[in-house]
């Protein structure tokens, strides 16, 4: 009886949920998000070139004046405590609109620039949508169209595209356009009133397009719904080997392109020699002194890699044969964020980069040793005015790496007003692993002044021999001058054998001179573990085997040696003093307020023993 009883109260409910409108939507006014998508299910945010791009939770639409958050659950979107209403209207994203208010017609942003992106091999791209349902689920349906774009390589080379610009007659494909909920089937041409108005483009700066020698690939751009009297004209932007080329054509007949449908063909992009084809530099500007590459977006900085990376493989000059690549001279021109985008050490350069006061954010860098976004700063090179903000170095090398975070090594290099902040780095637990925060290791001298490092870096070197340095990690027998650096780093080293807040290591000068580190400081805290092994420290450098020269510098925080050994040293600014003269060494105008801990062994300022 009582099992019967269960039974009939379920078959009330559910007889109620359906009749009385008592689910989900009338009590908690939950609504489904569907999309009219351009082909396939109906369930999903976009579907172009046959990819469904779905819902993520947290994505916003504004819905009758109310920003809701889009929740998913078993493959569908939702969105709850949205009151009820008679009719739902919603733009999505939320960001789309220039007002509080959905009125009949409203105003939208048509992004100029998308950018290229892959799922199972697949184009994915988010479109604007817009909404006005009288009732749940509410939805949306896509206000452009979606024009293909086909690219096709003829030559024996692989071609890699950055870009696809789209050029239309007279219609705006970008900027603000007046959207008709009531009519949801366009949007309403617009005659554009700049040529601004009429570009759209679609760029390859977070993940490449290589297109292989015979092969061709099909780009997918969202257009606005245009009338048919407009012409399109692409411009592909392309390259291959040393040189950038551009195609461009214009289709020869009119056509309409209809709201939330699969736009047709305007142009096919071949690389065949003849038409409208150009050939450029790599970059703007020739690589002179006077007039060197410019580098203002990620795919530039991307393509400055490769150029220096594969120079065995690409012709390592400009167009005009007299600027090679690896010895150019290059300026960024504008702030950029690599968002994660991964490039190669950039090997031995010897040319100029000069930052301008610009700023490369959120670089993942990896390979073997040499590691460093460069591997090699040769003769002659030089950084300036440039700051790294999030730099990611990572290695699986097991012989002895070399890793710094602008270069692994270097010589008769100039580095100036460089900073790197967030610098991280990745390595195994190997044998005599040197690090740096500019340079791992001087194989020549280097002058770097107005530099700054801040890292928090745990690393281990698995036998006797690793040397860490804010700075520099080791200065092998060269002259260096450091003026005006700073670091405020924090470490947990084992098996590093000397280590310093600027210098690592400083060895014998292969002929007369001084060091001299000047106006610099370090701040942070050392956490040290030796290997059967002594390990030497120095809030400014661990080791100095040469004549030393501390003018005005400033060592503050914590140096604690976790092993005890009776060779161990700590110095609040010199480890050890190694030379028998200690008038070799001076500390004129230099404090420092550093607690010490070397067990079994000597600590002093410095220690000298």
């Amino acid at each position: 009886m009582k099992y019967k009883y269960i039974m009939l109260s379920m078959l009330v409910a559910a007889l109620c949920t359906l009749f009385c409108g008592c689910g989900p939507d009338a009590d908690s006014h939950r609504l489904e998000v569907r999309t009219t998508p351009f082909t396939g299910a109906s369930h999903h945010k976009v579907a172009t070139d046959g990819a469904n791009l779905d819902w993520v939770g947290g994505e916003e639409l504004l819905v009758n004046s109310t920003v809701a958050a889009v929740t998913v659950e078993g493959g569908r979107a939702y969105i709850d405590d949205v009151p009820s209403a008679a009719r739902y209207r919603a733009l999505y994203p939320a960001s789309l609109t220039k007002q509080a208010s959905l009125t009949t017609t409203t105003d939208i942003v048509l992004p100029s620039e998308y950018h290229y992106a892959i799922s199972a091999g697949r184009q994915q791209l988010e479109t604007p949508m817009a909404a006005n349902d009288a009732t749940g689920p509410i939805t949306l349906r896509h206000l452009t169209g979606a024009l293909c774009i086909t690219i096709s390589n003829t030559s024996a080379r692989t071609m890699t595209v950055d870009r696809v610009t789209v050029l239309s007659d007279h219609y705006r494909l970008s900027g603000d356009t007046l959207v008709n909920f009531d009519n949801l089937g366009s949007i309403n041409p617009v005659t554009a009133t700049s040529e601004a108005d009429r570009t759209v483009a679609l760029v390859m700066d977070r993940q490449r397009l290589d297109i292989t020698s015979g092969s061709s690939a099909t780009v997918t751009l969202p257009v606005p719904a245009v009338g048919a009297d407009n012409h399109f004209t692409v411009t592909v932007s392309a390259r291959e080997r040393g040189a950038r080329f551009t195609y461009s054509r214009t289709q020869s007949a009119g056509g309409a392109l209809s709201a939330g449908v699969v736009g047709y063909l305007p142009v096919e992009i071949t690389n065949a020699e003849g038409g409208d084809i150009t050939k450029a530099n790599l970059f703007e500007g020739t690589g002179k002194p006077a007039d060197p590459y410019i580098i203002k977006t990620p795919q530039d900085f991307a393509i400055m890699a490769d150029a220096l990376i594969n120079s065995g493989v690409i012709n390592n000059v400009g167009i005009d044969g007299s600027t090679v690549y690896t010895s150019a001279n290059y300026r960024l021109d504008a702030d950029i964020d690599m968002e994660g985008l991964p490039i190669g050490v950039m090997t031995s350069f010897s040319g100029t980069l000069d930052g301008d006061g610009h700023t490369v954010s959120n670089i993942s860098v990896s390979g073997t040793s040499p590691l460093g976004l460069y591997g090699q700063l040769t003769s002659g090179s030089s950084v300036s005015d440039i700051t790294f903000n999030g730099l990611s170095l990572a290695t699986t090398s097991t012989g002895s790496p070399n890793i710094g975070g602008l270069s692994a090594t270097a010589t008769g290099v100039t580095v100036a007003n460089c900073h790197i902040t967030g610098l991280e780095i990745s390595a195994p637990s190997v044998r005599n692993i040197k690090v740096g925060g500019i340079v791992a290791t001087l194989t020549g001298s280097a002058d770097i002044s107005n530099c700054s490092i801040e890292a928090d870096l745990t690393l281990s070197s698995s036998e006797y021999g690793g040397y860490f340095g804010g700075i520099v990690g080791s200065a092998a027998g060269y002259s260096l001058a450091i003026a005006n650096c700073t670091t405020a780093v924090d470490a947990t080293l084992t098996g590093c054998v000397n280590v310093g807040g600027l210098v690592g290591n400083m060895n014998a000068l292969s002929g007369t001179g001084t060091s001299e580190i000047s106006s610099s400081q370090w701040s942070g805290t050392m956490t040290l573990a030796g290997i059967s092994s002594q390990v030497v420290a120095g809030g400014l450098a661990g080791t100095s085997a040469r004549p030393t020269a501390f003018t005005n510098c400033n060592a503050e925080g914590s140096i604690t040696i976790t092993t005890s050994h009776a060779s161990n040293r700590a110095g609040a600014l010199l480890g050890y003093a190694s030379r028998p003269s200690q008038s070799d060494y001076s500390y004129t105008g230099s404090t420092s307020s550093v607690t010490l801990s070397a067990p079994g062994g000597t600590t002093g300022n410095p220690s000298t023993h």
